[in-house]
């Protein structure tokens, strides 16, 4: 046996394991328990009648089997309903029970079987994309994965994979797909052709799983499933960690940004709806243990629990770590920077620390401007002061004047009088932000 006959017995993880599932299997069956029926009657001297009668019912009757038990099939399942479909090119059936037995081990491991439904799917009814699109909405998948496997005769590694992914239509899962097709290398580990049989069959079973953690964790977290998300996501960045791929690299960048995200949850919500008293301390909670273990790779953690401490009226333990990440500024992405120098110079403000407030202020200038953050700086300075911070009156009035929104009577009476009570410098009361 050749090495690329080897490769070729992956097509036997979903060729044979689906086969049931087509229609020309039903025909097959029904035609062979006809033929049997046909025999026994003809041995029981039967009439032809009776034989033509038997036969028939047999035939309808199992047909009718196979297509309630596959509507079943396609219809239920537990966790996140997902559907397969695998398209190759002629393989020998050698070795792929090893294979399938592979790749459901890979899935009995952390309880992922408990959290995902696999469904094989006829690679003819989601041959397309509009095909795909129809197939999912009529059994109500969450999605349909088509993995199709061709030969490559011109590359070292002999095969070439391509991985499609069809979901609900919608703004969210078109961002998702982007993260999906940036990531897809990661997924397609090429095939040493010289590797043993076994080496090269789970290896290939490895692909696809893996493609599988990523795309279901994704779902799971849009769902907010996200007991189920930090599972998937936490075995498959166990496996790139264990093939020595650095936090840094894609995709296990994205798979520690996500897994990030589900860790702190609770800290991501509208401004001007913070969490309860109770969930926003297990927010900060959460939070604390997502830093430990991501914050030094995603800065919007430390950000996001700082917006905690400041509704838990916590404020210099929020401009304490803030400052320290800003410590750090010249490794910091563009938007979680800019977001810290705001929060620093507006906790500052809060805090009364008034000539810090006007440098961290210019210094927020000289990076950026209000416009980087839009018109939603005014509500949160209007719901800053309502929440129970006076100076946030100072935010009113500038960030208004910042995007040309004109300042009322009686906010301009607010702010003049807090600056006479609490002896606001001339550097901060007439400062300018753009």
């Amino acid at each position: 046996m050749q090495p690329n006959d080897a490769i070729k017995t992956v097509n036997q993880i979903f060729a044979l394991r689906q086969f049931w599932c087509e229609q020309r299997t039903a025909i097959a069956i029904s035609l062979c328990l006809m033929t049997g029926s046909i025999a026994t009657c003809v041995y029981a001297q039967l009439s032809i009648p009776c034989i033509a009668f038997v036969a028939s019912a047999v035939g309808i009757s199992s047909y009718f089997t196979w297509y309630m038990t596959r509507l079943i099939y396609w219809r239920f399942g537990r966790g996140i309903k997902i559907g397969i479909a695998y398209d190759g090119f002629a393989v020998r059936l050698i070795e792929w029970i090893r294979l399938v037995d592979s790749f459901y081990e890979l899935f009995e491991k952390n309880g992922i079987t408990r959290r995902v439904a696999l469904r094989r799917i006829d690679f003819k009814e989601v041959r397309d994309h509009e095909n795909a699109k129809k197939f999912l909405e009529k059994w109500k998948f969450k999605c349909i994965v088509t993995c199709q496997h061709s030969e490559k005769k011109a590359a070292p590694q002999g095969d070439e994979w391509k991985f499609s992914t069809t979901l609900p239509m919608g703004s969210t899962f078109e961002e998702f797909l982007e993260v999906l097709a940036r990531n897809m290398a990661g997924f397609t580990v090429p095939i040493n052709p010289t590797d043993s049989t076994v080496d090269q069959l789970e290896r290939h079973a490895s692909n696809i799983f893996e493609y599988l953690l990523f795309l279901v964790g994704r779902l799971a977290y849009l769902r907010q499933d996200f007991e189920t998300s930090d599972v998937l996501l936490e075995t498959l960045d166990e496996r790139f960690a264990g093939r020595g791929r650095k936090t840094n690299q894609p995709p296990r960048v994205d798979i520690r940004f996500w897994l990030a995200c589900t860790q702190a949850r609770d800290s991501f919500y509208y401004p001007s709806n913070p969490p309860r008293a109770e969930d926003l301390s297990r927010a900060i909670e959460r939070c604390d243990v997502a830093i430990q273990k991501y914050g030094s790779e995603f800065a919007l953690l430390v950000n996001a629990q700082a917006r905690n401490l400041f509704y838990a009226f916590r404020l210099s333990e929020a401009r304490d770590m803030t400052r320290a990440l800003l410590r750090k500024r010249e490794i910091l992405p563009e938007l979680p920077l800019h977001t810290a120098l705001l929060n620093v110079a507006a906790l500052s403000l809060l805090l009364e620390d008034f000539e810090q407030c006007v440098s961290d202020f210019r210094e927020f200038q000289l990076s950026t401007n209000l416009h980087a953050f839009g018109i939603q700086l005014v509500d949160f300075a209007d719901f800053a002061r309502d929440y129970g911070y006076e100076a946030a009156v100072l935010m009113q009035v500038k960030y208004r004047e910042g995007f040309g929104i004109a300042v009322d009577d009686e906010l301009e009476a607010a702010f003049n009088a807090w600056c006479v009570e609490k002896n606001v410098p001339e550097s901060l009361k007439t400062i300018q932000l753009r």
